[in-house]
């Protein structure tokens, strides 16, 4: 039943993005027989794949990964959504599992290659421990996705010499976290000398905008505890090592608005970053050069940036739950009362539910959900010549 109920969201699914090239599955539930344009993991499903398909992820099997990817072609990549069980509001009657991707070595990082602008991760669930998460082409967006990414693994917006760039990225709606302390996004500030010319073109990550997400801790341009225009290039083909300091441009035009995030929000080396309309489980650190503009945030101490805070607000004064990594998304909505409500820039909410594009409960994808289903009980057992009579109620999720 539960394949054949797959299939109906395929097919509703098909009719709902007209523009659509081809479907593909990912299954790896070893009891279903493989059908085709569906594949065990991932990287199989997209080698399949042409640019603009659709991968459709389908919950995991016994809580086993799709593995990791080497995206090299655009694509749109859709999940089950995430917390399922706990988030009492969804209504999913048939399999609450996630669509799970990552794992906990260096065999499971995701990249994605310059060559795959414009790619969309959505609904999925990706843990990350010993392996990375790197982007290194423009415009690739994450939505409604769980991410977390362990200590020693990195979240990474990519610049290289070589012309990797993630300017335009889009993390949004999303569940954030990394060794439960929040996730440091990095827009990674050199690379290896050109091994031919022995020289270095600092490439900017620019224009991105993190919004309406739980849970992230920083967004930092580099690695190093070095200032920006301080550098070392690290040796390289037949280079030597720079023998003066390199300019590393800062990162710049980074929005980051409507967040809540479980720690400090630091802002390192980052140029016209607006800061605004978050819930911050601490103050907001600016370092390194920054140049920010903060303002009608809620902070549980002095804010430190910006104006029209709302600041030294205890923590359990904000949500209708206690606020950390362990509880459920909903219970980051606000509270009757709370300090957050009308507190963001035009008079809406402040945190991840403001604006009129809010998180998404369990990141459920914005295509069609099957909410119910029944079938005749007359219509008897599986057979080719016994017809069997389904219903199924459908809803948007938008």
């Amino acid at each position: 039943m539960k394949k054949s109920l797959f299939i109906a969201l395929a097919l509703v699914l098909m009719a709902n993005l007209s523009n659509a090239q081809t479907i593909y599955h990912c299954n790896n539930d070893p009891y279903v027989t493989l059908s085709p344009n569906m594949f065990r993991t991932l990287q199989a499903a997209h080698d399949a794949a042409s640019a603009g398909d659709i991968i459709y992820v389908e919950p995991s099997y016994n809580s086993t990964s799709y593995g990791g990817l080497t995206c090299t072609k655009t694509l749109r990549i859709i999940g089950n959504g995430y917390d399922l069980t706990p988030n009492t509001s969804i209504t999913q009657p048939w399999n609450k599992s996630e669509s799970l991707l990552g794992g906990s070595n260096s065999t499971f990082t995701i990249i994605i290659r310059k060559t795959a602008p414009n790619t969309v991760f959505e609904g999925l669930n990706l843990s990350l421990s010993g392996a990375d998460l790197l982007v290194e082409a423009q415009n690739v967006t994450f939505s409604r996705c769980k991410i977390y990414v362990a200590s020693g693994s990195y979240f990474q917006l990519i610049r290289k010499n070589t012309g990797e760039n993630a300017s335009g990225a889009i993390i949004t709606k999303c569940r954030l976290g990394g060794g439960g302390s929040g996730l440091y996004i990095y827009a990674n500030g050199y690379d290896d000398f050109n091994a031919t010319t022995c020289a270095y073109t600092p490439y900017q990550v620019q224009n991105v905008t993190i919004s309406n997400n739980i849970g992230f801790g920083g967004v930092s341009v580099n690695t190093s505890t070095l200032p920006p225009y301080n550098f070392t290039i690290r040796q390289g083909g037949s280079c030597t090592p720079a023998t003066a300091p390199v300019s590393v441009p800062h990162a710049n035009n980074f929005t980051i608005i409507n967040n809540v995030t479980y720690s400090t929000l630091g802002i390192n080396s980052c140029q016209n970053c607006t800061v605004q309309s978050n819930i911050i489980d601490g103050v907001i650190q600016s370092q390194l050069f920054s140049t920010i503009v903060a303002g009608n945030n809620v902070c549980t101490s002095t804010c430190g940036f910006g104006s029209n805070n709302v600041q030294n607000i205890l923590l359990s004064s904000i949500f209708l739950g206690a606020g950390q990594w362990n509880t459920t998304d909903e219970d980051f909505r606000l509270k009757v009362g709370s300090p957050a409500i009308g507190a963001g820039v035009g008079g809406v909410d402040a945190g991840a539910f403001g604006t009129n594009n809010p998180y998404r409960i369990s990141g459920l994808a914005p295509i069609p959900q099957i909410t119910s289903y029944s079938k005749n009980a007359s219509s008897g057992v599986y057979t080719t010549t016994t017809p069997m009579t389904v219903t199924i109620s459908v809803r948007g999720n938008n």
